[in-house]
């Protein structure tokens, strides 16, 4: 009798804990690329999710070590963050998109990033 109980409560409080822990299996991944190479330097930073309750995707344009224009951007399963600048054609300049991707709030996130070399 004492082990029917024992197996009854153990089976009880197995059944809460798998109710009270919260399973997500989500996938994500984020990508960053150039879009206009001319006279106005351009492009994004996208997070696309599956499974997910939200993702963001954060998106920084530098050149030459300094910061052009950033964006960011929410949703539920896909965000995108453009950014661009007017570009001086006169000399060389090395550009980079950076970008910052999050699933779910996680503390955690992935990084993305692009470059390109304008030589005068």
């Amino acid at each position: 009798m004492k082990s029917k109980k024992y197996k009854v409560i153990a089976l009880t409080l197995i059944v809460l804990c798998l109710y009270a822990i919260p399973v997500y299996a989500y996938s994500y991944k984020g990508v960053s690329a150039f879009t206009n190479l001319s006279s106005y330097v351009g492009g994004y930073s996208y997070t696309s999710g599956s499974g997910t309750q939200s993702v963001s995707a954060h998106s920084q344009l530098w050149c030459d070590g300094e910061l052009m224009d950033s964006d960011e951007d929410y949703g539920p399963d896909w965000a995108q963050a453009d950014v661009g600048h007017n570009a001086n054609r006169s000399q060389t300049h090395y550009w980079s998109i950076l970008g910052t991707h999050r699933a779910n709030g996680a503390y955690g996130y992935k990084t993305s990033s692009a470059y390109y070399t304008f030589y005068y």
